[in-house]
């Protein structure tokens, strides 16, 4: 699988999130800082570290884990992007 290929499940993740749920993470972000993006990888994080320890019975895959990790830093990226107008 390609660079492109994975990016691509994830982007396309991300937009139906988006249509199903509405922009949560930019009003989040916007009502509690940087501080939201933390806490999110740090949630993500403890979970791909219980993945590994424990295997995917806890509910999770580690590649999803992963991909929900990418997915945030898309998220922040565009989020900062649109706020500072800086990419």
């Amino acid at each position: 699988m390609t660079f492109a290929e994975i990016a691509g499940q994830i982007v396309d993740l991300l937009e139906k999130k988006t249509t199903d749920y509405g922009n949560s993470y930019d009003r989040l972000r916007t009502e509690f800082g940087n501080t939201s993006f933390y806490i999110r990888l740090f949630d993500k994080l403890y979970r791909l570290q219980q993945v590994d320890q424990h295997g995917d019975h806890v509910g999770e895959a580690a590649t999803d884990t992963i991909r929900d990790i990418v997915g945030y830093c898309l998220l922040e990226l565009r989020y900062r992007a649109r706020n500072t107008g800086r990419p």
